[in-house]
């Protein structure tokens, strides 16, 4: 077989230059140009209402990244009643002025750009404010309908030029790379070697390294690409070290040199001829490594680019799966140099979903949870938004209660209309007049909430604080209301009780919220994603990413499989097309996505629901009985399925997620896994086909309680999803006692007539 290596020197070295000139990419100016609703959680179209509204936009930056010129490009609206003179809108950013656009009413359509100066862009995060000064008249009313200004902030945007820079490549960069905002890293390569296709490494270290990065970029969806290097491939290449550092450098990656980090998984034996001797003579256990790659030059010429690696190794397969857990666990700010080898590792008592979540029975000050002292200056209505994360399989029986310990204050001058208002996930639970002329303070002010009110998963309290001030009568007199002042001190507590854990399944509202069934705050068992092409490997990855991010946390134990076994882990995905499942996979489900399909239509099925619905409660109660078998095939949609894992030892649910062939299953991975469609999850029926909504969202399989807790409470939870059941019982029960008051009646009337006839 001819080889590489084969080739006279001078022949090899022209092959090689022939291939580098036909490998060079030329690459266009990319315009980074991005959307203001994207800096904006709430509807695309932002209302300025009053006299002197002000908005304000986060917008996150990349630590690596330098701006050297920006320009905010504005679409907004005005109201024709504005006075122009003194009506202007004020474009601040970082609290300094760079804008001021007059609200001129004889041209109330508004399109304007303002450059934003590259000194102010701060690293990590920054503020964009839009405040506005709105007249109408010389004595207005402060609240008068006439007074607005729209932002349509979906055609609004900002476009700039960027440069990243590194100054010391070291481990303390590594959250910079995947930094959640501009900049941030979203695609990341995984290579592997060959010999590692049936170890530990492929099946755990990956999936580890893959939520380690996913983890990192906290919100934003991460796509995982592993690819396998061939070790036969590695004595390829030229031995003459003058003309190649060939060892050196990432010759398994192609492309051009660019700044994003690429990782390289293996032990020490595999990685003996793709690693220098110093850097394998550094790896006495499990192993970590950044550094920048030389680029190989050949008369000017670069066949291999430099590239940025990040190397998860050890001695032993083993090694490289503690060095992948060490990974996901570190804080990346503790490392300043570009290696470390990992001596030990302590294991904490306690899973890790009980470190990012509440636990039930403790009581925490808000200050615990993060937040500062809330104080709220000046007229009109404060939000101060609070999120409380529970456990995913948290169940609160009737009488249970959350109780809040508030302590807070507010001044003199608040007028009639001035409340404290508290709600739990958009509910209101307590309100409360400010109609003390001089004020007034509360210590351990005590609520009790039922505890029901709360999800499993992130639930949201919010304080709502609405300043009136004093409104004097005569022609424009009024007061500023500057003086208002609400406080709400921090060391206010909310106590959780203790409560089971037990959650209603199938649910994939509760596993995009929370990682749930993936993640659990109990017990965290062997948790298999099995894949039945090896094409699926990298999607496979992209979702584990993804439930680590949703779960705020490592999933311990979550594994890559190949093939479907004959017993699955009681919690399990599998990833396939319609041709890869077999039909008795299916021969307790309601759905099957095999050859010979079985639809729940809608005309079968009441419990057609789009995702108009906001929690799976709000889906009808699933009547259907009947189902239609067809020949077909799954088109361009992919479906995402859950339902009672009919193959496992235990209890548990099993997610299946099929395409018609494998690369696009990991095409509308890529699309589940970001924010606008992964939020939309529901029911235990998803189907889309791009990623901004889904096609149909439906709940057709039968609940069950998923989780322990005791007898009674276990037995409440069955009633609860079983309402018709318990009837039937009680009926049964109340049925029993009358029978068995009637005999006991009928024994006593026989005897006392005995006792008259002796």
């Amino acid at each position: 077989m001819l080889t590489l290596k084969s080739i006279q020197p001078q022949v090899r070295l022209l092959t090689l230059l022939f291939i580098a000139f036909f490998s060079l990419q030329t690459h266009a100016k990319t315009s980074n140009e991005f959307r203001l609703s994207e800096f904006y959680g709430g509807n695309s179209l932002l209302r300025l209402n009053g006299e002197r509204p002000v908005q304000d936009l986060g917008i996150a930056l990349s630590p690596l990244l330098t701006v050297s010129s920006a320009t905010l490009h504005l679409k907004a609206t005005s109201s024709i009643a504005m006075l122009q003179e003194r009506s202007i809108l004020n474009i601040r950013f970082n609290n300094v002025t760079i804008g001021q656009i007059a609200l001129n009413p004889n041209k109330p359509n508004l399109l304007a750009d303002v450059t934003i100066p590259s000194e102010l862009w701060r690293p990590q995060y920054n503020t964009l404010t839009f405040a506005a000064s709105q007249y109408v008249d010389r004595c207005q009313d402060t609240n008068a309908p006439d007074l607005w200004s729209e932002i349509n902030l979906y055609d609004s945007h900002i476009s700039f030029d960027t440069t990243k820079v590194i100054n010391q490549l070291n481990l303390q960069q590594l959250s910079k790379f995947f930094h959640p905002g501009i900049g941030g890293q979203r695609n990341v390569q995984i290579f592997t070697l060959d010999d590692h296709a049936n170890s530990i490494v492929n099946k755990l270290a990956v999936p580890t390294v893959a939520q380690a990065l996913a983890l990192r970029t906290q919100y934003q969806s991460l796509n995982v690409e592993q690819q396998t290097i061939n070790s036969n491939a590695i004595g390829m290449g030229p031995t003459d070290q003058e003309v190649f550092k060939y060892r050196e450098s990432s010759w398994y990656v192609s492309g051009e040199s660019n700044d994003d980090i690429h990782i390289l998984v293996g032990n020490k034996t595999s990685l003996q001829q793709t690693l220098p001797k110093e850097s394998l003579a550094d790896i006495n256990g499990p192993y970590l490594k950044i550094e920048r790659t030389p680029a190989v030059t050949v008369i000017g010429q670069e066949p291999i680019a430099s590239q940025i690696r990040l190397i998860v190794s050890g001695l032993t397969d083993q090694d490289v799966v503690r060095a992948a857990t060490t990974l996901a666990y570190m804080d990346d700010i503790l490392n300043p140099d570009e290696s470390i080898n990992i001596n030990s590792a302590s294991n904490t008592r306690s899973l890790p979903q009980q470190q990012v979540t509440l636990q039930p029975g403790r009581a925490y000050t808000l200050s615990e949870l993060g937040v500062t002292a809330i104080n709220f200056n000046g007229p009109g209505l404060f939000t101060k938004k609070v999120e409380i994360r529970l456990p995913a399989d948290f169940y609160a029986s009737e009488t249970d209660s959350i109780k809040l310990h508030l302590d807070f204050s507010y001044g003199a001058g608040y007028e009639e209309g001035s409340t404290f208002n508290i709600t739990v996930n958009n509910k209101v639970i307590h309100g409360l007049k400010l109609d003390i002329k001089n004020g007034n303070f509360y210590h351990d002010y005590a609520l009790s909430i039922p505890a029901r009110l709360f999800e499993g998963g992130k639930n949201e309290l919010a304080f709502n604080v609405n300043q009136n001030s004093v409104q004097l009568i005569g022609e424009c007199r009024s007061v500023n209301g500057d003086y208002l002042h609400f406080q709400l001190d921090n060391d206010s507590e909310i106590e959780i009780p203790t409560v089971a854990h037990i959650a209603r399944q199938p649910d994939l509202k509760l596993m995009g919220q929370t990682g749930y069934p993936f993640a659990q705050y109990q017990t965290q068992n062997d948790t298999g994603i099995y894949i039945t092409q090896e094409g699926m490997r990298s999607a496979a990855l992209t979702m584990a990413g993804k439930l680590a991010q949703s779960s705020g946390n490592l999933i311990p134990n979550l594994y890559v499989e190949m093939g479907i076994p004959e017993a699955l882990t009681d919690t399990a995905m599998i990833l396939a097309t319609p041709d890869d499942l077999s039909p008795e996979l299916y021969g307790d489900l309601t759905t099957a996505i095999s050859n010979s399909k079985r639809w729940p239509y809608r005309l079968q099925n009441k419990l057609y629901n789009r995702v108009t619905a906001k929690k799976n409660s709000d889906l009808q109660p699933n009547t259907a009985t009947e189902f239609t078998n067809q020949q077909s095939t799954l088109g361009d949609f992919s479906l995402l399925l859950a339902a009672k894992n009919p193959i496992a030892d235990k209890t548990g649910t099993l997610f299946i997620i099929a395409a018609e062939t494998t690369e696009l299953l990991t095409e509308r991975i890529e699309e589940l896994v970001q924010g606008s469609l992964w939020s939309q999850l529901g029911g235990d029926f998803f189907a889309w086909d791009d990623a901004k909504s889904p096609l149909i969202v439906m709940q057709v399989s039968s609940a069950y309680m998923l989780g322990e807790a005791d007898s009674w409470t276990a037995l409440g939870a069955w009633g609860t999803n079983h309402p018709w059941y318990l009837l039937l019982i009680i009926v049964a029960v109340v049925f029993m006692f009358m029978v068995l008051t009637w005999l006991l009646l009928k024994l006593r009337h026989q005897k006392i007539k005995e006792d008259w006839e002796e």
